[in-house]
Protein backbone atom coordinates (compact mmCIF):
# COMPACT_ATOMS: atom_id res chain seq x y z
CA UNK A 1 0.00 0.00 0.00
CA UNK A 2 1.48 3.43 -0.90
CA UNK A 3 1.94 5.99 1.53
CA UNK A 4 -0.59 8.67 1.67
CA UNK A 5 -0.03 11.88 -0.53
CA UNK A 6 2.69 10.65 -2.40
CA UNK A 7 2.48 8.69 -6.47
CA UNK A 8 0.38 5.19 -6.11
CA UNK A 9 2.18 2.03 -7.66
CA UNK A 10 1.70 2.50 -11.65
CA UNK A 11 -1.69 2.03 -12.41
CA UNK A 12 -3.82 2.02 -15.97
CA UNK A 13 -6.23 5.09 -16.11
CA UNK A 14 -6.16 8.53 -15.79
CA UNK A 15 -7.92 11.82 -13.82
CA UNK A 16 -10.02 14.07 -15.63
CA UNK A 17 -10.00 18.17 -15.16
CA UNK A 18 -11.77 20.92 -16.36
CA UNK A 19 -9.71 24.33 -16.34
CA UNK A 20 -12.10 27.34 -16.11
CA UNK A 21 -10.89 29.98 -18.62
CA UNK A 22 -8.22 31.91 -16.56
CA UNK A 23 -5.84 29.19 -15.73
CA UNK A 24 -2.76 30.27 -17.16
CA UNK A 25 0.76 29.06 -15.58
CA UNK A 26 2.21 30.92 -12.85
CA UNK A 27 -1.34 32.26 -11.84
CA UNK A 28 -3.04 31.46 -8.31
CA UNK A 29 -4.98 28.57 -8.93
CA UNK A 30 -8.05 26.73 -7.01
CA UNK A 31 -8.35 23.04 -7.31
CA UNK A 32 -12.40 21.96 -6.66
CA UNK A 33 -13.04 18.75 -5.71
CA UNK A 34 -16.98 17.20 -6.18
CA UNK A 35 -18.92 15.31 -3.87
CA UNK A 36 -19.72 11.78 -4.19
CA UNK A 37 -21.75 10.52 -7.02
CA UNK A 38 -23.12 7.30 -5.89
CA UNK A 39 -26.80 8.42 -6.48
CA UNK A 40 -29.44 8.05 -8.70
CA UNK A 41 -29.25 10.90 -11.18
CA UNK A 42 -25.60 12.22 -9.55
CA UNK A 43 -23.77 12.29 -12.89
CA UNK A 44 -26.35 13.94 -14.88
CA UNK A 45 -23.89 17.12 -15.34
CA UNK A 46 -21.31 14.51 -16.73
CA UNK A 47 -20.84 16.02 -20.35
CA UNK A 48 -17.77 17.99 -20.95
CA UNK A 49 -19.42 21.14 -21.94
CA UNK A 50 -21.43 20.96 -18.43
CA UNK A 51 -18.24 20.50 -16.46
CA UNK A 52 -16.42 23.44 -18.01
CA UNK A 53 -19.64 25.61 -17.45
CA UNK A 54 -19.49 24.96 -13.81
CA UNK A 55 -15.65 25.29 -13.67
CA UNK A 56 -16.14 28.68 -15.10
CA UNK A 57 -19.31 29.43 -12.23
CA UNK A 58 -16.91 27.90 -9.53
CA UNK A 59 -14.32 30.59 -11.33
CA UNK A 60 -16.96 33.22 -10.70
CA UNK A 61 -17.84 32.75 -7.04
CA UNK A 62 -14.09 32.11 -5.44
CA UNK A 63 -12.42 35.31 -7.68
CA UNK A 64 -9.66 32.69 -8.63
CA UNK A 65 -8.68 30.63 -11.87
CA UNK A 66 -9.88 27.31 -11.24
CA UNK A 67 -9.41 23.64 -11.83
CA UNK A 68 -12.40 21.38 -11.66
CA UNK A 69 -10.81 17.82 -10.53
CA UNK A 70 -13.42 14.76 -11.31
CA UNK A 71 -12.52 12.17 -8.55
CA UNK A 72 -11.41 8.86 -9.70
CA UNK A 73 -14.08 6.74 -11.09
CA UNK A 74 -16.25 10.01 -12.29
CA UNK A 75 -16.58 11.96 -15.44
CA UNK A 76 -14.70 10.54 -17.05
CA UNK A 77 -11.69 9.75 -14.21
CA UNK A 78 -10.89 6.49 -13.83
CA UNK A 79 -8.08 4.36 -11.79
CA UNK A 80 -10.41 3.60 -9.13
CA UNK A 81 -14.23 2.44 -8.14
CA UNK A 82 -15.51 5.65 -6.94
CA UNK A 83 -18.72 3.65 -5.44
CA UNK A 84 -16.45 1.42 -3.17
CA UNK A 85 -12.97 2.29 -3.09
CA UNK A 86 -13.59 6.47 -2.34
CA UNK A 87 -12.35 7.39 1.23
CA UNK A 88 -9.42 5.23 0.40
CA UNK A 89 -5.34 5.22 1.17
CA UNK A 90 -5.42 4.62 -2.68
CA UNK A 91 -8.12 7.60 -3.27
CA UNK A 92 -5.83 10.19 -1.46
CA UNK A 93 -2.39 8.95 -3.40
CA UNK A 94 -4.13 9.05 -6.59
CA UNK A 95 -5.60 12.74 -6.36
CA UNK A 96 -2.58 14.15 -4.88
CA UNK A 97 -0.29 12.26 -8.10
CA UNK A 98 -2.96 14.32 -10.67
CA UNK A 99 -2.27 17.94 -8.73
CA UNK A 100 1.24 17.19 -9.08
CA UNK A 101 0.80 16.46 -12.92
CA UNK A 102 -1.83 19.31 -13.16
CA UNK A 103 0.52 21.98 -11.29
CA UNK A 104 3.50 20.54 -13.89
CA UNK A 105 1.48 20.72 -16.87
CA UNK A 106 0.31 24.54 -15.82
CA UNK A 107 3.60 26.01 -14.12
CA UNK A 108 2.06 26.68 -10.91
CA UNK A 109 2.92 26.95 -6.99
CA UNK A 110 1.26 27.38 -4.50
CA UNK A 111 -2.49 26.29 -4.60
CA UNK A 112 -5.99 26.94 -2.89
CA UNK A 113 -8.60 23.97 -2.51
CA UNK A 114 -12.58 23.75 -1.97
CA UNK A 115 -14.42 20.78 -1.93
CA UNK A 116 -18.16 19.39 -0.65
CA UNK A 117 -18.78 16.46 1.44
CA UNK A 118 -15.97 13.76 0.25
CA UNK A 119 -14.47 16.07 -2.07
CA UNK A 120 -13.89 18.48 1.52
CA UNK A 121 -12.95 15.59 2.58
CA UNK A 122 -9.83 15.46 0.15
CA UNK A 123 -8.90 18.72 0.09
CA UNK A 124 -8.59 17.94 4.05
CA UNK A 125 -6.93 14.44 3.32
CA UNK A 126 -4.49 16.84 1.09
CA UNK A 127 -3.30 19.18 3.95
CA UNK A 128 -2.98 16.11 6.54
CA UNK A 129 -0.68 13.86 3.99
CA UNK A 130 1.73 16.37 4.01
CA UNK A 131 1.55 18.74 1.12
CA UNK A 132 3.39 22.04 1.59
CA UNK A 133 1.91 23.92 -2.03
CA UNK A 134 -1.06 25.02 0.11
CA UNK A 135 -2.65 28.09 0.50
CA UNK A 136 -6.14 28.11 1.54
CA UNK A 137 -8.48 25.24 1.89
CA UNK A 138 -12.46 25.15 2.60
CA UNK A 139 -14.02 21.94 2.90
CA UNK A 140 -18.11 21.91 3.46
CA UNK A 141 -19.80 19.19 4.76
CA UNK A 142 -16.95 17.42 4.84
CA UNK A 143 -16.14 13.39 6.87
CA UNK A 144 -13.43 15.14 8.34
CA UNK A 145 -13.38 12.06 10.91
CA UNK A 146 -14.20 9.01 9.04
CA UNK A 147 -14.25 6.56 11.95
CA UNK A 148 -16.17 8.84 14.56
CA UNK A 149 -19.22 9.81 11.58
CA UNK A 150 -19.24 5.78 11.41
CA UNK A 151 -19.91 5.51 14.74
CA UNK A 152 -21.83 7.90 15.51
CA UNK A 153 -24.56 6.27 12.50
CA UNK A 154 -24.23 3.32 13.12
CA UNK A 155 -23.72 1.25 16.43
CA UNK A 156 -19.50 -0.27 16.21
CA UNK A 157 -18.99 -0.02 12.93
CA UNK A 158 -17.34 -3.00 11.72
CA UNK A 159 -16.12 -1.17 8.09
CA UNK A 160 -17.00 2.04 6.90
CA UNK A 161 -20.57 2.44 6.51
CA UNK A 162 -20.37 4.13 3.19
CA UNK A 163 -18.13 1.81 1.08
CA UNK A 164 -18.09 -1.29 2.86
CA UNK A 165 -14.40 -0.73 3.04
CA UNK A 166 -12.09 -3.00 5.92
CA UNK A 167 -10.96 0.22 8.30
CA UNK A 168 -7.36 -0.85 7.48
CA UNK A 169 -8.31 0.77 3.83
CA UNK A 170 -9.76 3.49 4.63
CA UNK A 171 -7.57 7.26 4.47
CA UNK A 172 -9.16 8.98 7.89
CA UNK A 173 -7.89 12.96 8.09
CA UNK A 174 -8.16 12.72 11.53
CA UNK A 175 -5.87 9.96 12.10
CA UNK A 176 -3.31 11.74 9.86
CA UNK A 177 -3.11 14.85 11.82
CA UNK A 178 0.43 14.32 12.87
CA UNK A 179 1.10 14.52 9.39
CA UNK A 180 0.53 17.69 8.41
CA UNK A 181 3.35 20.19 8.24
CA UNK A 182 3.67 23.14 10.20
CA UNK A 183 2.69 26.44 7.49
CA UNK A 184 2.14 29.92 8.84
CA UNK A 185 0.45 31.13 4.53
CA UNK A 186 -2.07 28.09 5.07
CA UNK A 187 -5.29 28.51 6.11
CA UNK A 188 -8.01 25.62 6.84
CA UNK A 189 -11.70 26.45 6.80
CA UNK A 190 -14.09 23.89 8.09
CA UNK A 191 -17.36 24.37 7.00
CA UNK A 192 -20.44 22.88 8.72
CA UNK A 193 -24.23 22.80 9.43
CA UNK A 194 -25.25 21.53 12.86
CA UNK A 195 -28.09 20.28 11.30
CA UNK A 196 -26.61 18.16 8.97
CA UNK A 197 -28.11 14.79 8.47
CA UNK A 198 -25.17 12.91 7.45
CA UNK A 199 -21.92 14.40 8.89
CA UNK A 200 -23.10 14.38 12.75
CA UNK A 201 -21.40 17.30 14.20
CA UNK A 202 -20.08 15.89 17.10
CA UNK A 203 -17.74 13.85 14.22
CA UNK A 204 -17.12 17.29 13.18
CA UNK A 205 -16.15 18.54 16.65
CA UNK A 206 -14.11 15.82 16.80
CA UNK A 207 -12.19 16.53 13.76
CA UNK A 208 -11.40 19.48 15.46
CA UNK A 209 -10.44 18.95 18.72
CA UNK A 210 -7.87 16.33 17.43
CA UNK A 211 -6.43 19.20 15.02
CA UNK A 212 -5.91 21.86 18.23
CA UNK A 213 -4.60 19.13 20.15
CA UNK A 214 -2.22 18.36 17.06
CA UNK A 215 -1.21 21.87 16.64
CA UNK A 216 -2.83 22.40 13.09
CA UNK A 217 -4.93 25.19 13.03
CA UNK A 218 -8.55 24.67 11.70
CA UNK A 219 -11.09 27.69 11.16
CA UNK A 220 -14.77 26.08 11.85
CA UNK A 221 -17.41 27.60 10.76
CA UNK A 222 -20.80 25.67 11.91
CA UNK A 223 -23.19 28.63 11.23
CA UNK A 224 -24.37 27.38 7.90
CA UNK A 225 -27.63 27.49 7.37
CA UNK A 226 -30.11 25.92 4.59
CA UNK A 227 -28.18 23.09 2.35
CA UNK A 228 -30.99 21.50 0.97
CA UNK A 229 -33.20 18.65 3.01
CA UNK A 230 -30.29 17.11 4.58
CA UNK A 231 -28.74 20.15 5.38
CA UNK A 232 -25.31 18.94 3.72
CA UNK A 233 -24.69 20.93 0.84
CA UNK A 234 -22.85 23.85 0.67
CA UNK A 235 -21.00 23.31 -2.30
CA UNK A 236 -21.39 27.60 -3.17
CA UNK A 237 -20.27 28.63 0.57
CA UNK A 238 -16.83 26.69 0.54
CA UNK A 239 -15.77 28.73 -3.34
CA UNK A 240 -16.83 31.98 -1.32
CA UNK A 241 -15.06 31.43 1.68
CA UNK A 242 -11.90 31.12 -0.61
CA UNK A 243 -13.09 34.77 -2.06
CA UNK A 244 -13.18 35.92 1.13
CA UNK A 245 -10.19 34.51 2.53
CA UNK A 246 -8.37 35.98 -0.64
CA UNK A 247 -10.17 39.50 0.21
CA UNK A 248 -8.62 39.90 3.41
CA UNK A 249 -11.67 39.43 5.51
CA UNK A 250 -11.13 38.09 9.12
CA UNK A 251 -12.34 34.79 10.79
CA UNK A 252 -15.25 37.03 12.43
CA UNK A 253 -16.31 38.73 9.45
CA UNK A 254 -16.10 35.43 7.74
CA UNK A 255 -18.42 33.68 10.12
CA UNK A 256 -20.78 36.12 9.84
CA UNK A 257 -21.55 35.97 6.31
CA UNK A 258 -21.51 32.43 6.71
CA UNK A 259 -24.05 32.89 9.75
CA UNK A 260 -26.09 35.27 6.98
CA UNK A 261 -26.42 32.61 4.43
CA UNK A 262 -24.43 34.37 1.90
CA UNK A 263 -23.96 32.08 -0.31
Amino acid sequence: MNRPGQPPRQVDGCIRYFPSPQVAPGQPVLFFFHGDRVEPGGLADGSWRQQMAQAQRIEQRSGMPTISVARPGVYGSTVLNHRYQRRTHEEVAVVSAAIDQIKARYGLDRISLAGQSGGGYLALAMVVSGRTDIDAVAASGAPAAVRARASHLRSNPASDISTGQDWRNVYDPMDHIADARPDARRKVYLIANRHDQRIPYASVLAFVNAATRGKLPVVLLDGATGGGRQHHNHSRLSQRVIRWHRMGLGEQEIARKVAEGAE
